[in-house]
C-alpha cells in the first residue's frame, strides 16, 4: 500500500505542491496570473491554461488516491470462517450440501448496511470481497444480491465452485418494484455449476447491474434433460466480461434482455471467451440472443464488444438438424432496434444459422472465422432487409450456406468462401472491395473482335455468383455498342459498325 501510494506521487509530483506547482512561487499573487476587477472592486484570478494543466493532474492524483484506499480498505472474509467446522471437510471433496446462500448474504448484510436503489449514475462503495478457498460451495436456495460493492472470489474455475443443486441459482439485483440496481459487483477465479438434476435457469441472472465485471468465470451446466440458460443480461450498463466460459447450456448461453427506459445507453464487452451449447432443449437456441423482456421496453443505445471469442453448438446427442444460433435478435424485439455489435476475431462453429439478425441494427466482424464443419450451417441468414453488415478478412469454411441475408452488407479486406455448397452470397445492397477467394465478384479479360464482325463473346476465366451488372470496355474504331446477351459465364457484345481490322478491346465486368 506505501509504495502504491509513493508511486503515484512521483509519478504526478509536478503537482504535488498545490501552492507552489499551480499558482507559481510562495504565493497566489504571481505575475503569471490575470487579475480582472468587478465594480464593487472584489479581485478575481484567472489562472493560465498551464496552470490549469497542473490543477488537473493533481485532481487525477487525488482521485487515484482516493481508488487506491478504497479497494485496500474493503474487507476481505473467508467464506470458511462462517461455515461449520463439521462442513469444511465436505466441502473440500464436494460431499457437503450444506447450503452457502445464506451465510453469503448474512455476510454482505454484515459489511454492507445500505440496500441498492434504482439509480445507475450514483458512486459505490467498495463494501466487501468474499473469498471462497478451493472447495464446492452448495448453493441449494436462491442467492441474491441487492447491494453495491460486493465481490467474489476464488482461487481459479477448476479449485473453487458454487455448486447449485435443484432450483438454487444467483440472482443479482432486481428489476421489479423496488428496483435495485446492484452497482459494483465483481466476480473472480470462480465456478458456477449445477448438478445433473438442477433446475434453477439462468444460472447466473444479472437481472439489473451497473459497473460491474466478471474474471476467469466459468458457468457449467450439467443437466441435458431440461431448458437450462447459464447467463441472463436484463438491465445493464457497463459490464466487462474476460475469460468467461458459458457452457453446456441446453437452452441459451447468454440471454441479452432489453433494458429499461431509463438506461439510455450501455456498453457490454467480451473478451477471449467462450459460448458453448449443450444437446439443444429448446426452441432456437441460441450462444447469445437478444430478446424483449416487456412489451415497454426496448434497445435504445447498447455498444456490445466482442473481441476473440468463440461461439459453438456441440451436441450431446450429436444432433446437428435442431435450430441453433450462434447470435440471434428475437421476433419479439420491437422494429427500432439500435444495438452496434462489433466482433474482432474469433469464430463461429457448427451452429444450424450462425447470425440471423432481422432488425435495423448494425454488425460488424473483423477476421472472423465461419466455420461449419459440413454440419449444414448458414452463416448469416434472415429473410428481411434492415439489418447493416460489414465482413473485414472473414473466412466462411464447410457450410451449407454463405451470407443469404438480406439488408445492407459491405465485403472489405481478404474474404474467402471456401466449400461451400449452397449459395455463397446475397447480393442485395452489396459493397465490396478488396480480394476475395472462392466467390467471384470481378473480372477483366481482352476479347477479340474479328474484322468485320458486329458482334463479339467473351467467355469468363470462371462463373460469377452472379449475373454482371456493371461493364466498362472502349473500342478503339468509331462506333455504338449495346449488350446482346449476359449470364454468369459469358457476355455477347453487338457493335454499330464493324472494324476494318481484327482488334482486341479490354473487357471489365463486375457482379456489384
Amino acid at each position: 500500500m506505501p509504495f502504491a501510494i509513493s508511486t503515484l506521487l512521483v509519478a504526478n509530483q509536478q503537482a504535488v505542491d498545490l501552492k507552489t506547482s499551480i499558482f507559481g512561487g510562495s504565493g497566489i499573487a504571481t505575475s503569471n496570473n490575470v487579475y480582472s476587477h468587478k465594480k464593487d472592486g472584489r479581485q478575481t484570478l484567472t489562472i493560465p491554461p498551464q496552470r490549469k494543466n497542473m490543477l488537473k493532474q493533481f485532481t487525477v492524483v487525488l482521485l487515484s488516491l482516493a481508488l487506491v484506499i478504497a479497494f485496500c480498505n474493503a474487507t476481505t472474509v473467508n467464506i470458511l470462517d462462517n461455515i461449520p467446522s463439521s462442513e469444511q471437510a465436505g466441502i473440500l471433496t464436494g460431499a457437503s450440501t450444506y447450503d452457502c446462500a445464506p451465510v453469503i448474504t448474512n455476510i454482505i448484510n454484515t459489511y454492507i448496511s445500505t440496500t441498492s436503489d434504482s439509480t445507475n449514475s450514483q458512486p459505490y462503495n467498495i463494501g466487501v470481497r468474499i473469498f471462497f478457498p478451493k472447495g464446492m460451495y452448495t448453493i441449494s436456495s436462491n442467492l441474491t444480491i441487492v447491494k453495491d460493492g460486493v465481490t467474489l472470489m476464488g482461487e481459479g474455475t477448476q479449485s473453487s465452485v458454487l455448486y447449485l443443486r435443484g432450483a438454487g441459482k444467483v440472482k443479482v439485483g432486481n428489476n421489479a418494484s423496488p428496483m435495485q440496481n446492484v452497482k459494483g459487483f465483481k466476480v473472480f477465479d470462480l465456478a458456477f455449476v449445477n448438478t445433473g438434476s438442477s433446475t434453477g435457469s439462468p444460472m447466473v441472472d444479472l437481472d439489473l447491474v451497473s459497473i460491474s465485471q466478471f474474471e476467469r468465470v466459468y458457468v457449467k451446466n450439467n443437466n441435458p434433460n431440461v431448458a437450462i440458460s447459464n447467463m441472463r443480461l436484463n438491465g445493464y450498463q457497463w459490464l466487462k466480461f474476460d475469460n468467461l466460459n458459458l457452457n453446456g447450456a441446453t437452452e441459451h448461453n447468454l440471454i441479452v434482455d432489453s433494458m429499461d427506459a431509463e438506461n439510455w445507453n450501455a456498453f457490454v464487452h467480451f473478451d477471449t471467451s467462450m459460448f458453448t451449447l449443450g444437446t439443444a432443449k429448446a426452441t432456437q437456441s441460441s450462444n447469445i440472443v437478444f430478446r424483449n423482456a416487456g412489451s415497454d421496453n426496448t434497445f435504445n443505445a447498447v455498444a456490445f464488444q466482442m473481441s476473440n471469442c468463440h461461439l459453438s453448438y456441440y451436441p450431446g446427442d450429436g444432433d446437428y438438424t435442431k435450430d441453433t444460433y450462434g447470435i440471434r435478435f428475437d421476433s419479439s424485439l420491437p422494429g427500432a432496434v439500435n444495438v452496434n455489435l462489433l466482433m474482432t476475431g474469433g469464430a463461429f462453429e457448427n451452429q444450424k444459422t450462425m447470425v440471423s439478425v432481422p432488425k435495423a441494427a448494425t454488425v460488424d466482424f473483423y477476421s472472423v472465422l465461419f466455420l461449419g464443419n459440413l454440419h449444414g450451417s448458414t452463416a448469416v441468414g434472415y429473410d428481411e432487409y434492415k439489418g447493416r453488415f460489414s465482413f473485414y478478412s472473414c473466412r466462411f469454411v464447410n457450410l451449407d450456406a454463405g451470407i443469404t441475408a438480406g439488408g445492407a452488407k459491405n465485403l472489405f479486406g481478404s474474404t474467402i468462401f471456401y466449400n461451400i455448397a449452397g449459395s455463397k452470397l446475397n447480393f442485395n445492397a452489396l459493397s465490396a472491395d478488396g480480394t476475395f477467394i472462392g466467390i467471384v465478384l470481378k473480372q477483366s479479360k481482352t476479347v477479340s473482335v474479328a474484322a468485320g464482325s458486329t458482334t463479339a463473346t467473351l467467355t469468363f476465366d470462371s462463373a460469377f455468383e452472379r449475373v454482371p451488372i456493371k461493364f466498362s470496355f472502349t473500342p478503339t474504331w468509331s462506333t455504338y455498342w449495346s449488350i446482346q446477351s449476359v449470364s454468369t459465364t459469358a457476355i455477347t457484345i453487338k457493335f454499330g459498325t464493324a472494324p476494318t481490322v481484327a482488334t482486341n478491346i479490354y473487357v471489365e465486368a463486375s457482379a456489384v
